[in-house]
């Protein structure tokens, strides 16, 4: 088919949608990025009118199901959602046609080889003779850009102090999972400031959050708060976040084949990656 291949990526703010776009630009493939919404990608699929578009469903910043069920009505695209663990949107995407469903912890390479092997065939791209497959990395560790997107997702607004303490504290938690203990009193020592304003600043965040949650259930926040082990009768305790939130990053650090004990707690600087 003499016909160049289009890729629309929904970016949810992680480092794996910036480098699956590298890695496909260096074959020739045209791609775009926008940003993970039901308005942006409703928009650039009209817009640009895409053969492939690959969400990232374990960052719950929409329907993806109603959204799925919309551009498949109105479009011949083939869809790719990325995965990791059953979430309330699999069930539904796995029914439509044109949905593939890949399951998470692929590498980006294995990304891109399986984007090749299953759909590049019938297209025309070219692949640069010299071309090294040399993913960007963002400059920020990657379990600190976990850490960013989680609560980002669960609705922790970056404006507040809190926010910079739970992504100290998180990473204290998933650096040192048996040691909670270490939490408050590392981050006061970090950031030179006392043990009880930290846990204000950081229950404060919480709560502000999960206010917004229970007066919006049907917000892509409220889902995200369902995935995270915890009671939803009540707001959670600091240490009871903390420690969830840890524990999801710490399975996803060790998917991707890292050491969670070798990582480094660092004090990030207040702009909340953005």
């Amino acid at each position: 088919m003499n016909k160049q291949i289009r890729f629309l990526i929904a970016d949810p703010g992680d480092a794996l949608a910036g480098t699956i776009s590298a890695a496909l630009q260096e074959k020739g493939v045209w791609v775009t990025l926008r940003a993970q919404t039901r308005f942006a990608l409703t928009a650039a699929v009209r817009q640009e009118h895409p053969d492939f578009l690959i969400l990232n469903t374990m960052y719950p910043t929409m329907d993806f199901l109603s959204f799925a069920e919309e551009v498949l009505s109105q479009t011949d695209l083939c869809i790719i959602a990325l995965f990791r663990t059953h979430n309330l949107f699999l069930e539904g995407l796995l029914r439509l046609q044109s949905v593939h469903c890949w399951r998470l912890p692929r590498t980006s390479e294995q990304i891109i080889a399986a984007i090749c092997e299953k759909f590049l065939r019938d297209y025309a791209y070219e692949e640069p003779a010299d071309a090294v497959a040399t993913p960007k990395r963002c400059p920020q560790a990657p379990v600190e850009e976990d850490i960013i997107n989680l609560l980002h997702v669960y609705g922790i607004s970056p404006n507040q102090t809190g926010f910079t303490y739970l992504r100290y504290a998180i990473l204290t938690a998933v650096r040192y999972p048996e040691q909670p203990q270490r939490i408050y009193p590392d981050c006061a020592a970090a950031f030179h400031s006392k043990y009880a304003s930290v846990e204000h600043c950081i229950r404060h965040s919480i709560r502000t959050a999960w206010q917004d949650m229970q007066q919006d259930p049907d917000s892509a926040a409220a889902y995200s708060w369902f995935q995270l082990p915890l009671r939803m009768d009540r707001k959670p305790a600091n240490l009871e976040f903390i420690t969830a939130a840890a524990s999801l990053i710490r399975k996803s650090v060790l998917e991707r084949g890292d050491n969670p004990d070798e990582i480094e707690a660092t004090v990030p600087d207040s702009s909340g990656g953005q």
